[in-house]
């Protein structure tokens, strides 16, 4: 967890409740209709989705069916299958190759490319799917695979688009799409579906048609069809925009006030009846919000509308003396989402630019902190922090001693010691008027420098609210951990550092680091299988030699150091290959490099150091790095939330939050509820919970319950946010609805409270 010296005082609000509302969007929102009570709960406790809360899922999903091999070249397999069932919903499923992990993907995508084979080499595929809860079914039918030999010529033709992309069926909460074949000279191998730029879904060449589900009556989308071939060459986008029906008149509406009050007594009993059903694994029958969330679902017809005299006006009322729940809509069309903490592209520091990001990164030579053994001046390592931070965000950062044709980082200390250098002529170093040198990472002095400094930097640093990440450096070109090889007479490697003295660094780095995530270059400088677990790993070859099939490439590595599932608890960054950078956005998708959605999707990356800040980017490849962009880390979002009074005058809150990006969101930054009046000012202390949002990943949801103390008499709204650590706040934004903006609440901008509203920073469920 990051060290919050700010204290609680700073918040970046991710969900508002609007109680007795409907949810934004329209269309089944959220209402007055009555839930069971579900009894009072140990305050503060968390519980996996899928059946009702506080009700463990314990029951495994059926094995996945149909697997098959739907196309091999001499670098990738691809496999198919069909969806398993769960009683509440599969979450994943996990591929095995030859009997060990080998990736996973969400439970939408029934299509996993291996792109770490070798031409013409046998392979055996297994998948198991797995749910929220973790529960994990038994392995499917095994079947095997030979990669295509190594080809004369490369497929570089990439397939027709999908044709005649046409709705085949809408109604009030779903939309059917299907087309006709895409045709590939080779072999179209899968379709990759989109909802307003997002891949929702990978599906196999033989499937010519999709149902979103879960959608709110009269919901526009933009919707596209793209097909790819093995060589993962992907065509134009069939592009098409649709709707659902929208939402028919509510009898309730029309009723007299005595018929209303029947009508919500036998609404609760149908809520009763679907929690019961949901509390037992069945996915909710309602059309409204998403299924099998564990929260029924809400009778559009309100009471809280009905209590303000049935007028349709979306008056705040009362809303805590009656057990209720909501439904909320998702939106990807949200301020604050492009400049959300911790994730997306990066500049380096004091760079400005008018493309949206969060962090910022630097490089610092160590000859600037380290003046002897155990003395450090700290001071422009701090001063680059308290810019970055006076600028609203988090820093990512390397120390090094050797960078290539900059001056030499190496303690002047250890120079004036008789420390080794050696000159080298590589990155055209020698060109430049102030050439680096390595030093002798042999020489054990040296070695005494890194680790000292590395426990005194963790010692200060760990925690530190103004860093994201910090990655390894010290050692090799960059800080990247590498060095060519140049022999010394009578050694067969000369430069390079020797094992044990990397893995002292390494086990250095973890002791001193228990709460800032310290990432790496490479998974094979170390070969402690333990050592490896504890870091982060970034790829600075991104999109250029990530994927494959060569086996020093970045994912390779990844999966021969059965690190696969790093992703999970630690970060994965790195920096777009720097001869790609000025061309990798001129299309989408890119044709320089490997495939940015691909390798997004496989490694699960949060962060990206690009070259989208030096050069300013318009029109298409502007919109092409913001499509990447917004692909990269975690998306939260909160579906549902229900609330129950206690008969002790306290209040159970449920929430349920899910995770739609790549990654998790790796810190414990303190999730906090907190009461409003009607005017939106807030009403006392903020209320504490122990929810891990670390704990939400892709394509799970999460059920955080607590027990709140007594509601106050005046109170109006229950609000949602983080702690965020920075005293100039990043606000971390949820996909779901839009910010009010009637003068009482606005959108925070740069963390500045804005004339007209009570409170900044706020995004309003209506």
């Amino acid at each position: 967890m990051i060290n919050l010296s700010a204290g609680l005082g700073r918040y970046a609000t991710i969900l508002l409740f609007i109680l007795g509302l409907g949810a934004c969007g329209g269309g089944g929102g959220a209402g007055g209709e009555t839930v069971p009570n579900t009894g009072e709960v140990a305050a503060s406790s968390s519980s996996s989705s899928g059946t009702g809360p506080g009700m463990a899922d314990t029951q495994s999903p059926a094995p996945p069916a149909n697997l098959r091999v739907a196309g091999a070249t001499p670098g990738s397999v691809v496999l198919s299958w069909t969806a398993a069932a769960d009683n509440v919903a599969v979450a994943a499923y996990d591929v095995y190759r030859n009997g060990s992990y080998l990736g996973a993907v969400s439970a939408t995508t029934l299509v996993f490319v291996d792109s770490s084979v070798s031409p013409g080499q046998p392979y055996r595929y297994a998948v198991k799917a797995r749910d929220a809860a973790g529960n994990v079914s038994t392995v499917s039918v095994e079947v095997a695979a030979v990669a295509a030999p190594a080809p004369t010529s490369k497929d570089a033709a990439p397939p027709t688009a999908p044709g005649a992309l046409r709705a085949s069926g809408t109604t009030t909460s779903t939309i059917s799409l299907s087309w006709d074949a895409a045709t590939d000279e080779v072999g179209v191998v899968l379709y990759e579906i989109s909802r307003d730029g997002v891949v929702i879904a990978s599906l196999a060449a033989t499937s010519l048609s999709y149902t979103l589900t879960g959608l709110t009556p009269a919901t526009a989308c933009t919707l596209t069809v793209r097909a790819r071939d093995a060589a993962g060459n992907q065509s134009a986008a069939a592009t098409i925009r649709l709707s659902t029906l929208a939402a028919p008149p509510s009898s309730a509406s029309s009723s007299s006030s005595s018929s209303s009050s029947s009508s919500s007594s036998s609404s609760s009993s149908s809520s009763s009846s679907s929690s019961s059903s949901s509390s037992s694994g069945s996915p909710s029958s309602s059309s409204s919000g998403s299924s099998g969330s564990g929260i029924p679902s809400i009778n559009s017809s309100s009471s809280g509308s009905s209590s303000s005299g049935g007028s349709n006006t979306p008056a705040i009322v009362t809303p805590f003396s009656a057990e209720k729940n909501i439904r909320l809509t998702y939106s990807s069309d949200v301020q604050g989402l492009l400049t959300n903490p911790l994730k997306g592209f990066m500049p380096f520091a004091r760079k400005t630019s008018i493309f949206p990001h969060s962090i910022e990164w630097f490089y610092i030579p160590l000859r600037d902190i380290m003046t002897d053994y155990t003395t450090f001046d700290w001071s422009k390592l701090d001063a680059q922090l308290n810019a970055i931070a006076g600028r609203g965000h988090h820093a990512i950062f390397r120390v090094y001693v050797d960078y290539p044709k900059r001056a030499t980082g190496i303690p002047q200390f250890l120079l004036d010691a008789g420390l080794a250098t050696y000159s080298y002529s590589e990155s055209n170093n020698l060109l430049s008027e102030t050439p680096s040198v390595s030093p002798d990472y042999r020489d054990q002095r040296l070695i005494k420098a890194f680790a000292n400094f590395i426990s005194a930097m963790g010692a200060r640093y760990d925690g530190d609210s103004r860093i994201g990440f910090i990655t390894a450096g010290l050692y090799g070109f960059w800080g990247e951990w590498h060095v060519l090889d140049h022999p010394k007479a009578g050694e067969p490697v000369g430069w390079t550092m020797l094992q044990s003295d990397k893995d002292l660094l390494l086990n250095t780095y973890k002791q001193a680091f228990k709460r800032t995530q310290i990432l790496l270059r490479y998974p094979n400088i170390t070969t402690d299988a333990q050592l490896k677990t504890a870091f982060g790993y970034h790829d600075d070859s991104f999109a250029y030699r990530t994927l494959g099939p060569v086996s020093w490439e970045f994912w390779p590595q990844m999966i021969s150091a059965a690190l696969t599932d790093q992703w999970k608890k630690f970060a994965i960054g790195g920096e777009i290959r720097p001869e790609i950078q000025s061309t990798v956005w001129d299309t989408w998708p890119n044709t320089v490099g490997q495939d940015v959605t691909t390798a997004i999707q496989t490694t699960h990356v949060s962060w990206l150091s690009s070259g989208t800040f030096d050069t300013p980017l318009t029109g298409t490849r502007y919109d092409n790095a913001l499509r990447a962009h917004k692909m990269l880390g975690y998306e939260l979002n909160v579906p549902a939330a229900a609330w129950a009074p206690q008969s002790d005058g306290k209040l159970h809150v449920t929430v349920k939050m899910e995770n739609r990006g790549v990654a998790p969101f790796y810190y414990n930054w303190p999730v906090v509820l907190q009461f409003a009046n009607a005017s939106g000012a807030l009403i006392g202390a903020p209320l504490s919970t122990d929810w891990k949002l670390s704990t939400v990943l892709p394509g799970t949801t999460q059920t955080f319950q607590t027990v709140l103390p007594a509601v106050p008499a005046n109170a109006k709204e229950l609000l949602l946010r983080v702690s965020t650590p920075l005293a100039k706040r990043q606000s971390l934004a949820l996909c779901q609805c839009r910010s009010r903006q009637n003068g009482q609440y606005v959108a925070e901008l740069d963390g500045i409270r804005r004339a007209g509203g009570p409170v900044s920073g706020f995004t309003a469920m209506r």
